[in-house]
């Protein structure tokens, strides 16, 4: 999980693949680097997050985090045939989070 927002990393802000607790072993099961990227735990996997977003933010970054619903964001993979990674996650929650603040939501 770490590696999701390490991508976005720099100046300003930037959005995070974030995940809710009653999905997060769905995700784990259909991320290809589930296994290897994911801790067991989802509360392991959230303090690693949470301690991601405040070292992001003593350098100047606000990581803002965007939730990935596993049903959805597996329905996108497979319609466009790209791989459930780190790289695509990281990709939709910065398209999902730059489309939502634009909305002003």
């Amino acid at each position: 999980a770490l590696n999701d927002r390490a991508f976005f990393r720099g100046a300003g802000m930037h959005f995070a693949p974030w995940y809710r607790r009653e999905e997060y072993a769905l995700i784990r099961e259909i991320m290809e680097d589930g296994k290897d990227t994911f801790p067991l735990s989802f509360d392991e996997w959230e303090r690693n997050a949470e301690s991601e977003r405040a070292s992001a933010k003593l350098e100047g970054t606000i990581l803002i985090p965007v939730v990935i619903a596993p049903d959805e964001f597996f329905s996108f993979c497979n319609k466009w045939k790209i791989p459930l990674n780190k790289k695509t996650r990281a990709e939709f929650a910065n398209s999902r989070g730059a489309a939502s603040h634009s909305m002003g939501m």
